[in-house]
């Protein structure tokens, strides 16, 4: 079974203050409500569709297409 992640848990991991902004990542995850938890998978997916690649790849590619 995954690890589950608490509001708290999502402020920290994400170093936000505001918990009604973990909440609302965490709405953005796969989630259970009451008590409002995401598994630790479903952060993994989140950060994975999140993260962009750096600004030199993304030039490359766009300069590949247009050619």
């Amino acid at each position: 079974m995954d690890k589950l992640y608490s509001v708290n848990d999502i402020c920290d991991l994400f170093r936000v203050k505001d918990k009604r902004t973990a909440r609302k990542i965490m709405r953005d995850m796969e989630h259970m409500e009451s008590p409002l938890l995401v598994t630790e998978r479903a952060v993994k997916s989140y950060v994975e569709r999140k993260t962009l690649p750096p600004e030199s790849e993304t030039r490359r590619i766009l300069k590949r297409k247009g050619a």
